[in-house]
């Protein structure tokens, strides 16, 4: 029994538990990825719908709409708006996020990721009003056999 109460005693349980000032460098550098990756993303993708969108509608890959699928003109159009919007927007967020990024120098951990949040729901709520203005722009240019409208 002596010797189970001396090595209960001699434990350290700090060792056990892992250096929080580390956890929380760790966290700070995750939001500030966090924040940066979704513009990145967008000006990655609105590239690609841009210059690689493949040439007819497909149920695999591009900027799929119902107006947009409609013809083949209709197709190529509504990937070169994507393209456009999504890259100009991702191009922006990404500038807007660096700088915001970089003013979070000697922020405290819980202040960062609170401005990380903020952050990554301006990104969310940009991106959702990009895609309902390009589907609305679509869908009144085009009808649904991909023609043209008066």
């Amino acid at each position: 029994m002596n010797k189970i109460t001396e090595l209960i005693d001699s434990l350290d349980l700090s060792k056990l538990v892992p250096e929080l000032g580390g956890l929380m460098g760790k966290a700070g550098a995750a939001a500030k990825w966090a924040v940066m990756i979704g513009p990145l993303l967008l000006t990655v993708l609105g590239l690609i719908y841009f210059f690689k969108a493949p040439k007819e509608a497909n149920h695999s890959f591009g900027f799929r709409t119902y107006f947009g699928m409609g013809s083949v003109e209709a197709w190529r159009y509504t990937q070169r708006i994507a393209g456009l919007v999504i890259g100009a927007l991702g191009i922006l967020l990404t500038v807007i996020m660096g700088i915001i990024c970089l003013t979070w120098g000697g922020k405290d951990t819980l202040q960062l990721l609170d401005q990380a949040v903020v952050c990554l729901i301006w990104e969310v709520v940009l991106t959702a009003v990009a895609y309902v203005g390009i589907v609305l722009h679509i869908s009144l240019r085009y009808d649904k056999e991909g023609n043209l409208r008066k």
